[in-house]
């Protein structure tokens, strides 16, 4: 994206904001727009996406509440959570229940030794967490804000972190995890797939999952779930070529015979100059 097209001579990464300014789109948009059909059910995703990303309705509300659980406790066993990040989200929209259904994506593990103990599980960070955090990580952990959702999260991690549920997945997908794993040895001759993380992973969370409950039950019986929000300051940094256009979206608000009204909506941290 952007980050080819910024002079960056800090030690510390800057922060620009393209979580504000990120705009919402469709995979395929010239076969959506040409679609009525597509366009309409695009328009109703875009709409539930921005309800999602500000907040605005309750987890059940935006997205198939069930498969949404599933994705994150797949998420606490295999720590694979670099898709989590704004950019990095997939949605599938169903016209059938008009609801939101995630879609795994760039999903790895950061660390070889990820922290496997209650303290990285993210319904644990939801209900203990104190320090003011950004609106991203804020998005990510306000799901848990939902009953609906958290219900049937916990009675996902603790199906899925059975042994018997490990094993049989295990096997079932056997011959498919062996097949993808050379294909990633291709480009990455130094990967190795670990088996026994999964295994690991499963086994702790069976031994802190009573722990979870009950700070989850104190935590909702004395109406201390709640987030401070950080509010970021953006780098007004040195730029070059045309990068500011990732912080500028322009639509067309109106139009006439000869003219055409535009939104300018501007993110970046100087002025606009026409």
């Amino acid at each position: 994206m952007a980050d080819s097209k910024i002079n960056i001579n800090y030690k510390k990464w800057p922060v620009f904001p393209y979580y504000p300014a990120a705009t919402i789109l469709p995979f395929g948009q010239s076969r959506t727009v040409e679609s009525d059909v597509l366009f309409k059910q695009f328009i109703s995703a875009q709409k539930l996406m921005n309800q999602y990303k500000y907040q605005q309705k309750k987890t059940h509300e935006i997205f198939d509440v069930d498969k949404m659980a599933k994705y994150y406790v797949m998420l606490e066993l295999t720590h694979a959570r670099h898709g989590m990040v704004w950019h990095n989200q997939r949605m599938y929209y169903n016209p059938v229940i008009c609801k939101l259904e995630p879609i795994a994506f760039d999903g790895y593990t950061d660390h070889d030794d990820p922290d496997l103990s209650i303290n990285d599980n993210m319904a644990f960070k939801a209900f203990t967490h104190k320090e003011p955090m950004i609106l991203q990580e804020h998005l990510i952990l306000n799901l848990f804000a939902d009953t609906v959702f958290l219900k049937r999260y916990l009675y996902y991690l603790e199906e899925y972190s059975k042994p018997e549920f490990i094993d049989e997945f295990l096997t079932s997908f056997e011959s498919e995890i062996k097949y993808n794993d050379s294909l990633l040895l291709l480009e990455f001759p130094f990967y190795r797939y670990n088996e026994k993380l999964l295994v690991r992973s499963a086994e702790v969370i069976r031994g802190y999952l009573p722990e979870l409950k009950q700070i989850i039950v104190d935590s909702l019986r004395d109406g201390n779930f709640g987030f401070r929000l950080k509010y970021e300051v953006y780098n007004d940094t040195s730029i070059y070529e045309n990068t500011p256009e990732f912080f500028v979206n322009v639509y067309i608000d109106d139009r006439s015979a000869d003219s055409l009204k535009l939104d300018v909506q501007n993110y970046f941290t100087r002025d606009l100059v026409f």
